[in-house]
């Protein structure tokens, strides 16, 4: 599927986290669409087209399963961060670049630039 948007879905409940995120996500010359809730991130995944998405593993108590099922769902690529250890290699995170935090803001770079290049 070609992916002609620009914008890229973070998913970070942390505001600081989020910020240091969106400024990779800019670097990168993308659009973040920013949401520190897990209900407001499927309503964006689900109503938007992505280039691509960022999601925090664990939102306060609830883990991203759903969403990471519907980007796939969608055919959107996506990135897990994670402060703990990953999920299991099955299911919606098969396959899917994990970053442990702390991470740099490179290694995000060059991930979220997988995404590639709108224009």
């Amino acid at each position: 599927m070609s992916k002609t948007s620009n914008v890229v879905l973070v998913l970070e409940d942390e505001p600081l986290i989020a910020m240091a995120i969106e400024a990779v996500v800019e670097q990168a010359s993308l659009v973040p669409r920013t949401s520190r809730g897990l209900a407001d991130a499927l309503a964006l995944g689900s109503s938007i087209d992505l280039r691509g998405a960022v999601l925090d593993y664990w939102i306060g108590s609830e883990d991203t399963t759903k969403l990471a099922e519907l980007l796939r769902a969608r055919a959107t690529p996506f990135i897990l961060l994670t402060g703990g250890n990953p999920p299991l290699a099955d299911g919606p995170f098969s396959g899917i670049p994990v970053l442990r935090k702390p991470y740099s803001d490179q290694e995000l770079l060059e991930r979220i630039q997988d995404f590639g290049v709108c224009g």
